[in-house]
């Protein structure tokens, strides 16, 4: 059986249905920066982040909120 290692994962952004940590839960996992932030490029609502000990860690990247016209400014849209 092979052991996958995840280095990198997209969060939920402070901010959208986030629970008593500053980041919310983690969405998905990856093994490079370059795939986290490729899914946390989607969406404002993701922030990409490195990984220690299956938790997320370092913030690499957020967009910044998208806005929306029914719910007015903050993390409601879609990213490019």
């Amino acid at each position: 059986m092979s052991t996958t290692t995840y280095t990198h994962c997209t969060v939920i952004a402070p901010g959208c249905h986030g629970g008593p940590d500053r980041l919310g839960v983690v969405v998905s996992r990856h093994r490079s920066a370059e795939a986290a932030i490729r899914a946390a490029s989607k969406n404002d609502r993701l922030v990409a982040c490195t990984m220690t000990d299956g938790r997320p860690d370092e913030e690499l990247f957020q967009l910044p909120a998208q806005g929306s016209r029914q719910h007015g400014p903050g993390r409601y849209g879609r990213g490019q």
